[in-house]
């Protein structure tokens, strides 16, 4: 079952779903209910308010889209697990997941493995793996830009022929939103003080509030 809208609907289900395995898609993740045969939970647009209802679902588990905000922030239930799902990571070749419960990890290997999706468990960190990159990448073109190196389109075209990325640090930070990858590299920086961000970012962030 995943309970998702818009795009971030149609990514999902622009994955590879094997014949036999049977999604269901729903408006609200109460709708539950009707499907009391789910063997797993997809919930991409999450509310931490929802943490007692997870829980009632367990041993069910309950992957949820949490890049910034780690397992603490559901108060470390045991079906919960953390899935990378900011715009465009959903539909990679790898999910990246984070999970500590081997319940739970053992059921969330049972599903992905039937339904023959590549997957990695990764940290409980902030950002997990590609998207804390993907911020960096992005900071570090925002300090370009600040500093006149040159314009976003041509960093763009750098970074996709030069790298063989599928999007350039600007073309990334439009779609997953600059306010999300502000709050990400804030993030990193409280745990360490290298993260400095680029006076352009904070700037843009600012002027879209």
């Amino acid at each position: 079952m995943v309970h998702a809208a818009g795009a971030m609907r149609e990514e999902f289900f622009s994955r590879t779903i094997p014949l036999g395995t049977r999604i269901a898609a729903v408006e609200s993740p109460f709708n539950f209910i009707d499907h009391p045969d789910a063997s797993i939970f997809f919930d991409l647009e999450p509310d931490p308010d929802n943490r007692e209802f997870y829980q009632r679902l367990s041993p069910l588990p309950v992957i949820v889209n949490s890049v910034i905000d780690g397992l603490s922030a559901y108060r470390y239930l045991p079906n919960i697990a953390r899935i990378n799902a900011w715009p465009g990571m959903i539909n990679r070749s790898i999910l990246e997941l984070v999970c500590k419960d081997p319940l739970t990890t053992k059921n969330i290997e049972i599903c992905l493995n039937k339904m023959t999706w590549n997957y990695r468990f990764v940290p409980d960190i902030p950002g997990m793996v590609s998207a804390r990159m993907i911020a960096m990448i992005i900071n570090e073109a925002y300090f370009a830009l600040g500093e006149k190196v040159s314009s976003r389109e041509e960093i763009d075209i750098a970074m996709r022929t030069g790298t063989n990325y599928p999007l350039g640090p600007f073309e990334w930070a439009s779609r997953i939103g600059v306010g999300k990858v502000l709050q990400l590299l804030q993030k990193m920086n409280e745990e360490n003080g290298r993260y400095n961000i680029a006076p352009a970012l904070l700037e843009e962030v600012q002027i879209s509030a």
